[in-house]
Order: C-alpha cells, then structure tokens, then sequence
C-alpha cells in the first residue's frame, strides 16, 4: 500500500502538574472522547515551560480543556498539507487523489454512444451549414459509477475542418466535405460519432429573373445541339491553390443565347456528389469567371482525385439541354516557385508572377529594365542565378546594367554586374546554359546563340566560332572568363575546343549539372550518325566539373530521317534524364539569322513558327523521341472557334522539383485562351503569346505521351496587345519548421518534409489552432524521433510520449481527464514532545473532522504508535483508535494514552507518536472521505 509520510514536529516542554484523564466514551461509531470540556477555568497557576526550538509547528494551548493548563495540542487543516501522490488536499479536506484506473479495474465500464449527424454546408461565404452545428453529450455507464460533474475531452478527426467546443458541439467552418469522427475522451474510455459534411450550394445571385434552380431539374427536353467546352480542357490537372479559372464555352452553330446557363463544380465526378456548388447565370459572353472561394472548396475537396465540371443550359425556347462535362484532375500540392518571364509591352521588362493566389505581376527589377534588349533571360536551375543579355553599353545600345543578378529570397533580383565586358553583341548570355547553383554560364559558339551568325541559320557554323565560359560573381564585381582554364589547355579547353570545336545552340544543364543538351549546330553528329544537318539534332556531352572537362558526346534526337524538322529549346527534366524539346517541320521556318531562329515571338517582322513539344530519355540505349499530345493539340482544328491551335507551344522549362505528384512545365504559346486570346484564324504572327502551365507525370520519358492538358497561368497580362514568353521557374528554398514565418500551403513547402515516405518526415504543414474560416497552416516539427510532449504539435496518438494514456485530440498531445477513481491508501503523522525530570508524557486526545461520499463503503481507520526515537517507530506495535465511516462537522476523537496503557503487552506514551490514518474509497473507488481537520494533544503528568 503507498502511503505518505510526514516530517515529524518535535516540541520540549517542562510539566508541573496534570489532572486526570477522562474516561473514553463512544461517539457514533468511533470511539473516542468528547472534544471539548465542560469543566470551570482553573485558578491561575504554573504554566508549562516551553522550548520550541524552530519547529515548523507550534503547539497551543488546549482551549477546549481550559482547567488543564498543561495541555498543549497540534492543530493541523487540510489546505496546504502535502500529502504525496496519493493524497490530495484543499479546502474541502485531505482526501485519496484520483487517477485512471482503467475501465477494466473501474466501475465505469464505457461512454453511452453518440448519434452520427447530416450536416450539409449550404453557403461559402461565409460558410454555413444546417444545422448550424451538431451537439452531443456522453455519460459513464453503469449511471452513477463517478459521483460528481463530469466532464469529458472533445476532439474532432478533421481538426483542419471544424471544431468542437469543451461541451461537445461540433462545427464546420472549411467548406469541404468530410465524414468528421467526433470523440469523447474520459481516461482510458473513449465513444465516436460521425458527422457527415456535404457541400450543396445553390448561387442565384446572378441568375437572370425569374430562373432559378428549380427551372433546371427534371428531363432534359431541348433539341438543340450542346455547347462545347473551350477552357478549361478537359483532362487538365490543376495544382491546388490557383487563381478560379474563367470557363468558357461556345453554343453549337445557329443556335440563339439560352435562357440561363448553369455552371456546375461537383466532386466525385460520377456518382452521387458530396461536393456540389452550382450559380445560374445568364449566357452573355459564353464565359463566367468562378468565385474564389467556390474554386478553393473545390480543389480542397477533389485534391489528388478526379472531379467535374458541367455546363447546362435552358436554351432560347425554354428548353432543358442535357449537361455538357469535362473532368478536372487536382494534384495533391501547391506549385512551389516564382515563374519569371519576358514582358513586351510598349516597353520591354522582365516580370515575376506567382502561379498561385491571385497577385499581379510585378517587376522583378526596381527600377523596371524598359530595354527591349534586356529582357531576354536564363536562370539557373536553383533558381538562385539570373543572366540576361546587357553587358553595360548603354552609349551604343542602350541596353540595362542588370547582366548578372541574385535572386533574393522575397523574388527580388539583386544586380551584381551588366555582365561580361567585351568587343560585339553580349546577347548570348541571355542564351547561355548556367550550372545549377549559378557558378559557370556557358555561352554557345556565338553570344547571340547562333554559331554562324550572318548567313543563314541552317547552314553549319565554321571551324572558327569560339564558345565562351564564365564564373559568375556571388557578390557585386565581374564575371570571370574562364575559357582558357579548362584541362587541355586553350586548344581543347574544356573539352569543346580543338580543331573543330562543337557547335551548339542554346545549351542546358541538366540539374545535377552531369549533362549538357544543346541543338546540333554543326553537321557533324557522332560516330553513329555522321550526317546530322544543323539544327536537325539534339546531342548531350558528360559534364565533370570537378576537372572542368565536357565529354561523350551523343545524339539523342535525330530528324533527319522521314520528314526533316528543325528542332528548337531542349530543357532538361528534373530527374536529369528526361529531355523536353520544341519541333516544327522545316518548311515552317522563318529562316532568321538572329539567335538561331529560335525566338517565338515574330520579332523584328518575322513570322511565328509552329512547335509540338516532345521528350525523350537521353539516357536510353536507342533514345526515342515521344510527342507530348496532350500539351501540343489545344483545341484542335475541329474547334468551335474554328480554328486550329495544335502545335503552337515553345519554350518549355521545368519547375526543378516534383509538386504533389508530377512535374510542371511552363511554356510559351499562341494557342486560343477559349474566347477570350488568339480566337481568329490569320497568321501566327497576328497571335498573340501567352504562357501556359502543364503536368507531365513524375516518371522518365519512355514510349507513350506523359503529358496533360496544360492551363493558363494565372496573374499574367491578359491583355492582347502583350506578349509574355520564356518563363523560368525560381524555385524558393523550403520553409523551416517551427517558425512564424513559415506560412505553408502543402507539406512539401517544408523542409524536413519526405515526399516519398511521408511517415518519415521530420515536419509537415500543419493546420493551427484555433481553427479560423479559412484555415492558416504552418511547417511544424513531427519528428519521428522524439515524442511530443504535452500540448506540442502531433499526428497520431503514437507520436505523444505519453500514450496510450495521452491522446493526439486536434493536433495536439493533450491527456483525457480521468475518470476519478481512489484507491486505499494511508496517511501517517509524527509529532513529539518531552517531559522534565519528574514527569511522564502523556498522549492526549487524537480529535478530527471529516466528510464521506453518499457511496457506501468509504472509511477512515485511525492507529497510533509511540516509540523513543522517530525511527523506532517503523517497529513499534500499533493500537487502534477507532473507525469513522460518516461525516462529522464537531470534533470527535480518541485519548491515545489509555489505548497503550490497555495494549497487550502494556505501553507506556514515549517521546514520539505516529498517529496512521488509513482511507478506504467507496465501493469501486467511486469516492474518497474526507479529513477537513484533525489535532493531537499531549501532556506532562507525574510519574507513577
């Protein structure tokens, strides 16, 4: 049995006389003797001669027995007492504490069950649902095994979706759909309730008069031919968190404007929807822009499954058409990135625009560059290094002094220098290739990208074009030409030179800087393809900076068999294998000397060429090229615009890492933006070019097409008269965890954070608490290795250190209250005192009060020991004092010396006493009595 035991009070006192003890008598069931005499106060005399000597505490007279004034008494209360783990004690007295003792060892054996709830979220904004919430009350079962109030802790399992006040009422405040387990914890206990969330919103706001949602249901009874979607396309996969698109449809030929149109997001896309938000609106411009907060439920609902959206109409003779649908895919992330980009305009910059929320573009120069010539770019594939094409002769070509620049965490970009000084025309670092973390830049043949510039781009570059390399600065100063200090010295340096150095259009990287892909620029291929025409090949060489030394060289695109394509902009794929280029037939060239044709934008007067993007592995034993269909056919020929935007995308680059599930390129294209960009059916060079993103799967290029529908990126200049193109991914460094200012959308923001084994992950972007409309997350640490202590962030119940008894309830490790069970235990106390020569001492009356639960069986036993020193006291023999088993608000007790003296064998009271009160709980520790004071006298008295 625990018990708790109590530093003794000694006390020395000198006694000159003593009345004689009163008899016992019995009080209720305890025997004892009355607390309080009866007798008239004494005459004056001697007092006992008291030494405290320091004591903690001091004895008083005993103002219940005034006629002996040798008495002296120990008063202890309850408040304050320190009664060890078993014990509590307080205002209401010192009692056995409470712990969990597990449903198996209580009487409480269970939580009465909980009803599941049908909740249905019925507005966005602000969000509402009915009912307005969902509550639920439990109790201990069998009733009445716990006296008292009870309380027990209320988690919900989508604590990223609503929250559960402390007395049980759930409420939904994300507007997305879920079965949300609602559960009571009390102890080792626990019951669970499902509430079914379903999203089914109806916005009429915009609906033209007198039609509403009603006017929609029933048999679709219209004879007229169905619209067709034009944006979004169908199969597109979406990241979360973009900008709502504009949909855009067009009614069938000859058909007058309906009635009202119905626009639909539903998830799943077949079956019966948990997620449905439709508006009414009128036909118009066959275009209606969806509100935020209904494309952000969606995505949010729908994230790495399939979802719809639908058009129906009540066309112009009132008449129901069936729905027209197409599927959208959501990926499982947010993309991760700025996406900066070529702006022309009235006057040319280079913009920045984040793929996600809804901000415009901005400059990523202040001042703006405004320099046509400037604007040109290439980044690394970091994303930490920015070069453009201006090496600072402002005098002659009025070219920008932002050559070579940082790029800052906040998508700044921080000049440090205009960029290699020189004889000619520095525009090709504006093509160059630069090593992933902005070390080197290779310049091709010629700076402008062409090795044979002034006459025609077809033609093979001469033996005597020189390709150049740089170290660029990490802090303000000059580029450093690094040409010549390759191994091999100047005549092969780097392993590019010789007697015929490789000529090469608009090299890349690979992104663990191993490869370097460029455009043949030379008719010289490799040893098995001796007669690649320029600009009809794409070959790698093996790239080991640490000797500075290109080698191996291989082609891994070949067009010159069958119909002969020019090919353009090969761009490496994250997994540094992969390769993604452009291609177009050879008689859909414009045949511009400048920068190898390789422009997308018509400059200068020049028309626009077609491109199909491909890929290829050129790591593959016979690397076979494999056209990216889903990106290249747009709308197609058979278009309701009546126009055909196959082939019309240029310039891919890649985001540098995978984001919820695939890779994303973004590109250049004049391809129709439904009916809104690039709808006529004139020359390309009357289009306009915008940049668009697509997902390709997270897999090597192999046999069959990776690709899917890309979308228009968000944020960009919409405007016709604008063309944006070359846009290159700055990927942003990963977000600590644990830090206020790591705002994440998606744990792969988070450093720590493992993609692949995402149980493994030292940090996770986690919802905060308390929950707020809409939800704000953060990267916090979850650690495998060490648990999470108490309140601290979790994820499961095994990742708090204390379970099974703490429990992760909202994502926090938090313990259940317990269910107040008491166990046995007692609680000792020692007191002391001495006599002078002469004298015996003699332990008066032990006298208490206390309080016991209505439960049956509680009870406090009382004994007592004496010995001549504190430790004797572990051996000596207990008598007993009594028991109590009811409350008693006056003072009872026990005179413990006649106890010893009538003990077998006979003691006598010594220097030291232990007084043993032994608590017994009610029946299956339902309650606890109470001990709100007790107190213990003594005296001196002749010795016989």
């Amino acid at each position: 049995m625990k018990r708790a035991v109590f530093v003794a009070i000694a006390l020395t006192t000198a006694c000159h006389a003593q009345p004689p003890p009163e008899e016992d008598s019995q009080v209720g069931i305890t025997i004892g003797r009355p607390a309080s005499g009866t007798s008239a106060p004494c005459p004056d005399g001697d007092r006992p001669l008291l030494a405290p000597a320091a004591l903690a505490t001091t004895p008083t007279s005993c103002t219940f027995n005034p006629c002996d004034p040798y008495c002296r008494v120990y008063l202890d209360t309850a408040p304050g007492v320190d009664g060890g783990g078993s014990f509590t004690s307080g205002d209401g007295g010192l009692g056995l504490a409470s712990a969990d003792a597990g449903a198996a060892a209580s009487a409480c054996a269970s939580l009465s069950p909980l009803s599941d709830v049908a909740m249905t979220v019925t507005s966005l904004s602000p969000v509402t649902t009915s009912p307005a919430s969902a509550s639920f009350t439990t109790a201990l079962v069998p009733a009445g095994c716990l006296p008292g109030a009870f309380a027990p802790l209320w988690g919900a399992s989508r604590y990223d979706l609503g929250v559960v006040s402390a007395g049980g009422a759930y409420t939904h405040v994300v507007p997305v759909p879920a079965n949300v387990a609602v559960t009571a914890y009390a102890g080792s206990l626990s019951v669970s309730a499902n509430v079914a969330v379903t999203v089914l919103v109806n916005d009429v706001s915009a609906a033209p008069s007198g039609f509403n949602v009603a006017s929609f249901s029933g048999a679709a009874s219209s004879t007229e031919a169905a619209p067709a979607f034009l944006y979004p396309y169908d199969g597109t996969i979406f990241p979360l968190g973009l900008s709502a698109p504009l949909v855009m449809w067009k009614r069938a030929a000859g058909t007058a404007a309906a009635k009202a149109v119905r626009v639909t997001l539903k998830f799943p896309a077949t079956g019966t929807s948990t997620f449905r938000w439709t508006a009414i609106v009128a036909e118009g411009s066959e275009r209606f822009q969806i509100p935020q907060s209904a494309w952000t439920a969606f995505d949010q609902t729908a994230k790495g499954s399939l979802g719809a959206i639908e058009i129906q109409r009540i066309d112009s003779k009132s008449k129901l058409q069936s729905a027209t649908t197409i599927g959208v895919r959501f990926a499982t992330a947010n993309l991760r990135g700025r996406i900066y980009y070529t702006n022309y305009a009235s006057t040319a910059d280079v913009k920045r625009v984040l793929p996600f929320g809804n901000a415009a573009p901005t400059s990523a120069f202040t001042p703006p560059i405004a320099k046509n010539c400037g604007v040109c770019h290439t980044f690394s594939a970091s994303g930490n290094k920015f070069v453009t094409s201006s090496h600072g002769d402002a005098a002659t070509l009025g070219y920008n002094t932002f050559g070579i620049s940082n790029v800052q965490v906040n998508g700044d970009l921080a000049a440090l220098h205009a960029g290699p000084a020189g004889s000619g025309d520095s525009r090709g670092l504006a093509f160059a290739a630069v090593t992933r973390d902005g070390t080197y830049a290779l310049l091709a043949n010629n700076w402008w990208g062409n090795p044979n510039n002034g006459s025609n781009a077809t033609t093979a570059g001469s033996a005597g074009a020189a390709f150049k390399v740089f170290r660029l600065p990490t802090t303000p100063g000059a580029a450093t030409d690094v040409t010549a200090s390759g191994f091999g010295g100047a005549s092969n340096a780097w392993g590019l030179g010789g007697a015929t150095p490789i000529q090469m259009y608009t090299p890349a990287f690979s992104p663990d800087d191993k490869r370097l892909v460029y455009v043949n620029g030379d008719a010289t291929g490799d040893a098995s393809d001796a007669k690649a025409a320029s600009r009809q090949g794409v070959s790698t060489l093996e790239f080991d900076e640490a000797t500075k030394r290109f080698s191996n060289r291989r082609l891994i695109v070949k067009t010159t068999t069958g119909t002969a394509r020019y090919v353009r902009w090969p761009m490496w794929e994250l997994d540094s294998r992969s390769v993604i280029y452009q291609s177009a037939a050879t008689n859909d060239d414009d045949g511009f000397d400048w920068y190898a044709g390789m422009l997308p934008s018509g400059c200068c007067g020049r028309k626009k060429v077609r491109g199909e993007l491909w890929s290829v592995d050129a790591t593959a034993a016979s690397p076979t090229p494999v056209s990216l269909t889903e990106i290249n056919k747009g709308l197609g020929a058979s278009s309701p615009l009546g126009t055909d935007d196959t082939n019309r995308t240029y310039q891919p680059t890649m985001l540098g890492v995978a984001a919820g599930g695939y890779r994303w390129a973004v590109l250049t294209s004049v391809r129709a933006w439904g009916n809104m960009l690039n709808t006529g059916t004139g020359a390309l060079s009357t289009m306009t070019n915008k940049l668009w993103v697509a997902a390709i799967d997270d897999t090597p290029s192999g046999a069959v097409d990776r690709s899917h529908p890309p979308f228009f990126l968000p944020n960009q200049d919409a405007s016709a008269s604008v063309l944006n193109e070359r846009g290159y991914w700055a990927l942003e460094a990963c977000k600590p965890a644990d830090v206020a200012s790591s705002v994440c959308a998606s744990s792969e923001d988070c450093c720590g954070y493992n993609p692949a084994a995402p149980g493994s992950s030292s940090a996770m972007c986690l919802v905060d608490a308390p929950l707020t409309s809409p939800p704000t997350f953060h990267c916090k640490s979850t650690s495998a290795a060490s648990c999470r202590a108490l309140t601290e962030t979790c994820t499961s119940d095994s990742s708090c250190c204390g379970f099974p008894t703490t429990r992760c309830v909202n994502g926090a490790c938090q313990n259940p209250p317990p269910i107040a069970k008491h166990t046995a235990a007692s609680f000792i106390r020692d007191y002391s005192a001495e006599c002078t020569t002469g004298k015996r001492l003699a332990w008066r009356a032990f006298e208490y009060r206390s309080t016991f639960p209505a439960a049956p069986g509680a009870s406090i036993a009382f004994s007592a020991a004496t010995a001549a020193t504190q430790s004797g006291l572990a051996s000596a023999v207990p008598v007993p004092l009594g028991t109590q088993t009811a409350t008693n608000a006056s003072w009872v007790g026990v005179d413990v010396d006649p106890r010893f003296r009538a003990a077998t064998p006979r003691q006598t009271s010594k220097a030291w006493l232990r007084v043993v009160m032994a608590f017994t709980p009610a029946v299956g520790g339902a309650g606890t009595p109470l001990l709100t004071d007790w107190r213990q006298s003594f005296d001196c008295v002749d010795a016989e």
